[in-house]
């Protein structure tokens, strides 16, 4: 675990939260999108707390996997490493890429949220949603949760966008890259 985790800290993944801009417009868009229409209002006014969870944790989970298969980010067992590395490489892979992940989440729930506060009139949940006018401040809050969770998971599609040198460069640590490219010039002889 410490390995892992020192390894995640010298791939900086908080550097990386600029070079997901297009993940992140693709994934505000796709929410500012879909809160336009009822259906999202309705669920995020019925969903419980562990339904929330669950998305949550299906769209970050999500985009990770997708990042790491889209970009051939996990490390095949033809390598020329060990076992033991491998295994090391591919968590802390994934560990980096849920940091990034779960950062780009928040800051995307806090512009969704004020983009909810600001151009959504309360008077449209009651309407829309049926939901309770006592409770205006959660159901701000569960809509906006509902949406960035929504919007994750098609900005995973979006992800495609990203050049595959660029992710590694996020996800691999200096020493694992030159090893990376190495074992790739050498599979080619």
């Amino acid at each position: 675990m410490q390995t892992i985790s020192g390894m995640t800290y010298l791939n900086q993944p908080w550097k990386a939260i600029t070079s997901f801009t297009k993940i992140l417009s693709l994934s505000f868009a796709t929410g500012t999108y879909i809160s336009i229409f009822p259906t999202p209002w309705q669920l995020s006014d019925n969903f419980s707390l562990i339904r929330f969870i669950m998305l949550t944790l299906i769209a970050i989970i999500g985009m990770v996997v997708w990042l790491m298969y889209t970009h051939n980010l996990w490390e095949p067992k033809a390598s020329a490493n060990k076992r033991k590395y491998r295994f090391i490489y591919n968590i802390t892979t994934f560990t980096t890429l849920s940091v990034v992940t779960i950062t780009n989440y928040l800051i995307l729930y806090i512009m969704l949220t004020l983009m909810i506060v600001f151009f959504i009139p309360e008077t449209l949940f009651t309407m829309w949603g049926k939901a309770n006018p006592e409770h205006s401040v959660l159901n701000y809050l569960k809509l906006s949760w509902f949406i960035t969770s929504l919007g994750v998971i098609v900005g995973a599609f979006g992800s495609t966008m990203q050049k595959k040198e660029k992710i590694r460069k996020i996800t691999y640590s200096y020493r694992q890259l030159n090893r990376y490219y190495r074992a790739k010039s050498s599979n080619k002889k």
